[in-house]
């Protein structure tokens, strides 16, 4: 079996700088894709309440259809802009 040569304390250094970069490199990519599952969570979430609560849904007596006057308030947090 073949033994590697020692490694002199440069290649040490450079090979551990290029660890440290790589798992700094992984815990990044970690964060961002974190971070965009959060936001859209989020989205989903405020879409899925916006849709529940503000859908014009038919009223039993003549079928015309009501609004909730909360909405535009609910919108605006879901999309930062108003419907």
């Amino acid at each position: 079996m073949l033994k590697r040569p020692p490694m002199n304390q440069d290649s040490k250094t450079m090979l551990l700088d290029t660890v440290r970069e790589q798992h700094i490199r992984e815990a990044k990519a970690e964060e961002q894709r974190s971070t965009l599952s959060n936001a859209i969570i989020k989205a989903v979430e405020c879409m899925f309440m916006y849709i529940t609560l503000c859908q014009a849904q038919p009223t039993k007596q003549n079928r015309n259809t009501t609004r909730n006057p909360l909405c535009p308030a609910l919108w605006i947090p879901c999309t930062g802009k108003p419907p």
